[in-house]
This record gives C-alpha cells, structure tokens and sequence, in this order.
C-alpha cells in the first residue's frame, strides 16, 4: 500500500492499474478521525548477515516487516540475536547507506542484490514493552478537536503513571523512571510517524509534548537529559520552537540566551508545568544543540551563535556584561558546529560561516575540534553557490574530495546551481552526466 497525498498522485496509481486489472486495493479514511498508534518502547540494533540468511518474514498490517519464523537450517548465531516478532526497519545499499524498509517485497528486493555468502546489514527494532491504548478513532466524531486528542492522550499517561505511584515506588524511584522510559516510548513512536506536510497530523508530536509534560509535572519529577530532547524535538518538528525553548528554560532552569543570568518566569508554562522539578542535568550537549536547533527554526542567527560561544566555555565572550558560559561539561561536537554553521549560512552571513568552518578540522588530522564532515562541506559548498561564488564552490568540492568524502547528491547540485547561475548549462549537463555515472541519485 503507497500512501497517497495529491489528487494528481491517486490520478497517476489509478491509470497505471486499469491497464492491467479491472479492481484495486484502496485504503480511506474518514475525514475528522484521527489514528494514533499503540505507544511502545522499543530497541533497535543492526546486525550484519549472510544469505542465506535462515529467516521467515511477513508483512504485518500496520506497516511493518516482521520476522515470523526461522529455517530448518538457520545459522546458531542467527536464533541467538533474534526472535520471532523482530521488526527489520532498514537495510544498508550498496553506497553504504542505511535505507528504510516497510515491505517483504523491499526487503527482498535489497538483498537479493548481494550474492550468496555476501553479508548483509540490517537494522532491527524489538518491541520491549508495549505502551497504554492510545487510540481513539471511534470514541471520537467529526467534530473531534485537538483538545479531544489531548485528553486522550492525557488519561492514557495518567494511567501509565498510575501502575506505579505508590509511595514505595515514588521513594526509590522505580515509578518515575518506569514513567519516563513511557514517555520516551511515546515520543519516540509520534515523532518517527510524524508527516509535517500533512494537516491532520502535523502538530501530532506537539500535543503529546505538551501531555507528556502535564504527566510529569503531576507526578512531580524531574526530566532526564533524553526525555527533555525528546520533548524539544517534538516541539521543533511541529514549527513550534518558542515552545520547546520555553520547555529548556523551565527544565534546567538555564537562560536559552546563551547567558548565566536568572531566567524570567514563565506564569503560563509554570500554571500547567509547575509540578516538575528542575534538572541542572538536563543541559548537555544534545539539549544545548536543541536549543541551536530551537533559535535557527527561528531565523535568530545572533543568539546561535551566544548559545555555541556559551557551550564552548569562552569567558572572552561577554554580551552587555554577561558572560556566555554555561558548563564545563558541555562541549560542541560536529553534529552541533554543523546546526550552527546551517543557521549562519541561512542568515545569508557568509563570513561568519568561513570563520566557523575554519574553527573546524578534517579527519585526518587527529584534531581536537570538531571534525568536518560530508554534511560540513555540502553546507559551505551551497553556501559559495548561492552567493554567486562558483570557483570557491568548486575549489571546496575538491577539498572535499581530496580528504576522502565521497559526493552525494546535494554536493552535486549545488554545483550545478552554480553553473546554471552563470549560464554555463554545458557544465550543469557534464555534472548530471558524471552523476548518473557515479551512481548518486
């Protein structure tokens, strides 16, 4: 089943059908109800196997490929590492990408490249604990509101905590992180559905922030560090990041200025989130990057860079007295330069971006600053092309390559850009030959 969101797209399906069938499979839904899938906790791993690889697999009617049984001759070390109901979510291609999978046709399709006795890596999810009924497709009309869905999901974590609040558990602390690893469950499994072009769901992930957040504070505990990122993610997605910088602010009671000063009172987040502790553990490198993150959805390229001078400990860097330093603990990481030079780069602040990517080194030079990466050089090499700056791009396209980084397609096309910028379409052509040729799609 492909899922369908244009008339233009249904148009497409149906002709290409009725030249060789008279029916076909369709799937609806009806207009104002809202699917919820079941919350769980999972965990994925990756293993690498060989054809063949002794496994049965099936498709599972809400969307997956699952293992459903094993071969006579099925290798020891196979049963060993998976069990009956392991989802296979991924499989690497040959670029040695990981690709998702959600059909046995794909994943047979994928393996089937390899010749037998060739390994084959796959990533697996299992389910380890299923989460509370979240569902609430007939219980709700076509008049249904978000506050409906809310409430729903409210009494649903309620009644996760529930299982475990008495007073023993409260104490030694079994409630709350059965709890939170709950709440992590869930987010996980909206954000990883999430659809943002989608109307009717795309502030999902948003509302169950928000009742995650009311469960805890009901309960009264503090967040954790991944739990806090879950929250600001699934704020983020949803184009609201004033929400999820406001959700920082409250948890670890850090200014997301990039500053040490006492943060200002939130009356209307505090109303409804009062009840959760504060966590001077929930700053990390990961929820700092949230906040970069949060500020960039922003278009606030000022205060990316205040929050990155405060994660890099720089006492120098002080903005109207008040020093940008935040924890001795947390230091960026390439993933955090590359959100902050995406940012800049957005800003239209080129300079700033070379400086940035100056302040980072390659690979093989064992460094101790951020390491650049493939995603570090597509960024820069957009940036030249967009500001008219064909030879730099093309100069840092060799760069790239020399220090071993294999191009992708958005290397490629933004040389093209490039060339097409200056009318030279001889050279965009080339590029598009050389990409077919080199496999990149």
């Amino acid at each position: 089943m492909w899922p369908k969101s244009s008339l233009e797209g249904i148009r497409s399906a149906i002709s290409s059908r009725k030249v060789i069938s008279s029916s076909m499979q369709v799937e609806f839904q009806r207009a104002g109800t809202l699917f919820v899938p079941d919350a769980e906790l999972v965990q994925e791993f990756e293993l690498s196997l060989s054809r063949p690889m002794g496994i049965h697999i099936e498709d599972t009617h809400d969307g997956y490929v699952q293992i459903s049984g094993f071969t006579e001759d099925v290798p020891d070390f196979v049963t060993h590492n998976l069990r009956v109901g392991d989802r296979i979510i991924a499989v690497d291609s040959t670029l040695g990408k990981m690709w998702p999978v959600s059909t046995v046709d794909g994943v047979v399709s994928s393996v089937t490249t390899r010749l037998p006795g060739q390994t084959v890596q796959l990533k697996f999810e299992r389910v380890v604990e299923d989460g509370s009924d979240l569902r609430v497709i007939d219980s709700l009309d076509t008049k249904s509101t978000s506050t409906d869905v809310k409430d729903s999901l409210s009494k649903s974590l309620i009644g996760a905590y529930s299982k475990y609040a008495d007073s023993d558990t409260i104490v030694d602390g079994k409630g709350s992180k059965d709890l939170l690893a709950r709440c992590r469950g869930i987010l996980r499994r909206y954000i990883s559905v999430h659809d943002p072009i989608s109307e009717r769901s795309s502030g999902i992930p948003a509302l169950v922030a928000d009742r995650v957040l009311e469960s805890i504070s009901k309960a009264e505990i503090p967040l954790d560090p991944v739990t806090l990122s879950l929250i600001m993610n699934a704020y983020i997605s949803c184009d609201q990041p004033n929400d999820a910088l406001r959700t920082f602010e409250g948890t670890t009671g850090v200014k997301v200025d990039g500053s040490n000063d006492e943060i200002d009172i939130d009356v209307d987040w505090h109303q409804v989130n009062g009840g959760i502790q504060r966590n001077e553990e929930c700053l990390n490198l990961v929820t700092a990057t949230d906040v970069i993150r949060a500020h960039a959805k922003l278009g606030d390229s000022v205060l990316v860079k205040k929050v990155l001078s405060a994660i890099e400990d720089d006492p120098d860097t002080v903005d109207e007295g008040r020093t940008q330093v935040w924890s001795t603990n947390v230091k960026p990481d390439t993933k955090c330069y590359n959100t902050v030079l995406a940012a800049i780069v957005n800003s239209n602040n080129l300079q700033d971006a070379e400086n940035l990517f100056e302040k980072m080194c390659e690979p093989d030079q064992h460094p101790t600053c951020p390491q650049r990466n493939i995603a570090t050089y597509n960024t820069m090499v957009g940036a030249y092309a967009r500001a008219g700056r064909r030879k730099d791009a093309y100069d840092l396209f060799t760069t790239m390559r020399n220090h071993g980084f294999k191009p992708d397609k958005y290397s490629v096309t933004s040389l093209i850009k490039a060339a097409t910028q200056e009318a030279d379409f001889d050279a965009a052509r080339n590029l598009l030959i050389d990409m077919k040729v080199a496999g990149i799609e």
